[in-house]
């Protein structure tokens, strides 16, 4: 099948719904099936066979888009419009596959052009206006809400990554195809690293003799940063050789949580860093003593949490929807989102490495088990078998999933 795929982000980049992208066109080529992903100027471009990226014009001083709605989104998303309606005038295409807000405007162009449309639904979008703060007005949430309850009436199928969604898309449409793919870990995350490698990062760091506390990821506000640096003091009192590493920062980002930690009198055991390739992550990750997803809100999966389950180290996180989905008190130690229980989780698995041990090992087997490429190709092939079954002048029919 020839597939026009539409991401409003930068691509590529290594985080969230990027990397979720770059998962679905690396298993769309593996399974044969021709794709042009139209996305942002934004990104390093990626190679795979039969996928074409291309790309908005460049827009000179948009040089970086935040995670989440932003006005330089909504630009960029209209330039999208009028770029997918052009390739669809010229080409032939067999699906149209959306991506978060792309949705909006692929419903109707799937509608125009008589093209199968699948929605890949990361978040209820309406929601993520409020995680943002970004249109706190309650017409725009509603505006949101009724768009993505239309989209999800009318499309062919829907790709969910987190059972939370499922639950969502089935009390607005229990007839629509669905299917649920939760993310997994890049390809690079699941090959183990030399201890070379990690060597040469606690040398270039300075982490000699330190015990050594991970996070990677964005800095947004709902990642629970400012959580995290107050239960540092409170882990420094009790293990002084501790330090907290924070991989992901973007532009200033580094440079300002720096100076908050510094405010905070904890700068001495904090050290912020910009975001690095997948490959690097790994590095970082393997050379922890503890994971830490501090998030304080939202409802689905970080994808950090695949990658960590994959690195075989003790993961402490908060106890919220968005972790409890995938993780259990088998896989990580869970706590509740504030200081003082984050900073006596990392402390419990810093002071008793056994149980460590044991979180790791138990988290690396279950992520073989569950999160592994082969199964993640299937069902990607399971919702395009459905949709080949049906004329590209009809609406699929959405049946039951058995």
């Amino acid at each position: 099948m020839k597939i026009l795929m539409i991401a409003p982000e930068p691509f590529f980049e290594p985080r969230g719904t990027p990397i979720s992208v770059y998962q679905r066109i690396e298993a769309l080529s593996g399974l044969g099936h021709q794709v042009d992903l139209l996305t942002y100027h934004l990104g390093k471009d990626v190679f795979f066979p039969n996928v074409r990226i291309l790309r908005v014009r460049n827009i000179g001083f948009i040089k970086h888009v935040r995670v989440g709605p932003s006005r330089a989104k909504i630009l960029l998303d209209v330039l999208l419009i009028f770029k997918a309606f052009w390739m669809l005038l010229w080409n032939h295409y067999d699906v149209i596959h959306s991506h978060e807000e792309a949705a909006f405007f692929c419903a109707p162009l799937a509608m125009i052009f008589r093209k199968r449309h699948v929605y890949d639904m990361h978040s209820v979008l309406s929601r993520q206006l409020g995680n943002f703060n970004f249109g706190n007005h309650r017409v725009l949430i509603k505006l949101f809400a009724l768009l993505e309850k239309w989209v999800l009436r009318t499309c062919g199928a829907v790709i969910m990554v987190a059972s939370d969604l499922e639950e969502y898309v089935h009390q607005v449409n229990p007839r629509v195809r669905k299917i649920l793919i939760e993310n997994i870990a890049l390809q690079a995350f699941q090959t183990p690293v030399r201890k070379e490698a990690i060597e040469a990062l606690k040398e270039q760091v300075n982490l000699d003799g330190k015990v050594l506390v991970v996070y990677t990821g964005n800095y947004e506000r709902y990642q629970g940063l400012d959580m995290v640096l107050k239960s540092a003091r409170l882990v420094r009192e009790q293990i002084p050789s501790v330090v907290f590493l924070f991989v992901g920062a973007k532009h200033k980002q580094a440079w300002f949580w720096a100076r908050k930690a510094q405010e905070m009198g904890v700068d001495d055991c904090t050290i912020f860093l910009n975001a690095v390739s997948p490959e690097e992550s790994m590095v970082y990750l393997a050379s922890a003593e503890v994971l830490i997803s501090p998030r304080i809100s939202g409802s689905t999966t970080p994808l950090k949490i695949y990658s960590y389950l994959h690195a075989g180290k003790p993961i402490v996180a908060t106890k919220i929807g968005a972790h409890t989905q995938v993780l259990n008190t088998n896989t990580a130690y869970l706590v509740e989102p504030d200081e003082e229980a984050f900073a006596e989780g990392i402390t419990t698995i810093l002071r008793h490495p056994e149980m460590g041990e044991i979180l790791g090992s138990n988290a690396h087997d279950f992520a073989r088990k569950n999160f592994s490429y082969e199964s993640y190709r299937a069902k990607v092939d399971q919702i395009y078998r459905y949709l080949e079954g049906y004329p590209e002048t009809e609406t699929p029919v959405n049946i039951p999933e058995n």
